[in-house]
């Protein structure tokens, strides 16, 4: 009523608004205090009466819409998933699922991605950084041509290779310093 005053309307409009607050202030107080058009809680859509069966077909359709939205993401998920691989493979590298899945979430988080190919990109480019970081020289660098890593001993130091004696009395003679030694088994029985 305060706007309608401040407006400066002709008289009859003002008489009118005033009758119409008067009969709706009216109309609250005979059921419980709601003004025209309101619901009981203070909305202004009034509350419909669902039966048993609408209900259910209400909330089967809401089921309906969450599987439909995990399946996209799902499937959003997997076509990231799916580039990552790709770009693994050419590169000839191997990266578990679950760390691919911790950083395609990091990176998801900014949303400023509009591919599956811009999205895997940025995730991967923290775990290649992350692996040369820890890895180091040790790794060849993937994608860049570059020489392989130097080789590294895989085992224990090869064996000695085979004396070669001038003669039967010089490799008695090795043999037998070797069993005084324990280097070798007596061949006494």
């Amino acid at each position: 009523m305060a706007i309608a005053e401040n407006l400066d309307l002709p008289q009859p409009v003002m008489d009118a608004i005033k009758q119409h607050v008067t009969d709706a202030a009216a109309a609250a107080g005979s059921d419980g205090g709601s003004a025209e058009g309101e619901t009981p809680s203070g909305s202004q859509h009034p509350q419909v009466q669902l039966s048993d069966e609408d209900k259910q077909r209400l909330e089967y359709i809401d089921q309906i819409r969450e599987r439909e939205a995990e399946a996209t993401r799902q499937a959003q998920l997997d076509g990231v998933m799916q580039a990552w691989s790709r770009m693994d493979e050419k590169d000839h590298i191997k990266t578990p699922d679950r760390i691919k899945l911790v950083h395609i979430a990091e990176a998801a988080r900014s949303g400023q991605y509009t591919t599956y190919e811009d999205l895997a990109s940025a995730a991967r480019a923290g775990v290649l950084e992350y692996r040369s970081a820890v890895l180091g020289d040790a790794v060849q660098q993937t994608g860049r041509g570059a020489s392989p890593p130097p080789s590294l001993p895989g085992g224990a130091p090869s064996a000695a290779p085979p004396v070669k004696f001038g003669s039967l009395r010089e490799a008695s003679k090795a043999a037998e310093v070797a069993i005084s030694r324990g280097e070798l088994p007596s061949i006494q029985p």
